[in-house]
C-alpha cells in the first residue's frame, strides 16, 4: 500500500517535469530530420567537389558526430518504445 503511493508520486513527479510531450518529441524529431539533410548536403558536397572536401579532416569529423546524434535519437527512441512495451519496428 504504501509502495503504490510512492510509486504513484514519484509517476506524478516524472510526468510534471516534462511540460508538454507532443512539443517535445516534435523538436527532437525536426532536429532529426535538420541533421540528416546535413549529412545528405555534405555527401553531395563531398561528391561534386571532392578535391576541396574529400581529405577535410573537420569534414570527416561532423560526418561522424552528426551520425552519432542520429544513431542516439533512434536508439533512445527505440529504448523507449522497448520500455513502454511497444514494438519499435
Amino acid at each position: 500500500m504504501v509502495g503504490e503511493m510512492m510509486q504513484d508520486d514519484i509517476n506524478k513527479e516524472e510526468k510534471d517535469m516534462m511540460p508538454d510531450k507532443s512539443v517535445y518529441q516534435t523538436n527532437r524529431r525536426r532536429m532529426a530530420w535538420l541533421v540528416m539533410g546535413m549529412l545528405l548536403a555534405m555527401t553531395i558536397a563531398i561528391i561534386i567537389v571532392p578535391d576541396r572536401y574529400g581529405n577535410n579532416n573537420v569534414m570527416e569529423m561532423a560526418y561522424l558526430a552528426l551520425s552519432g546524434l542520429i544513431a542516439a535519437y533512434f536508439g533512445a527512441a527505440a529504448y523507449q518504445a522497448g520500455k513502454l512495451g511497444r514494438n519499435p519496428r
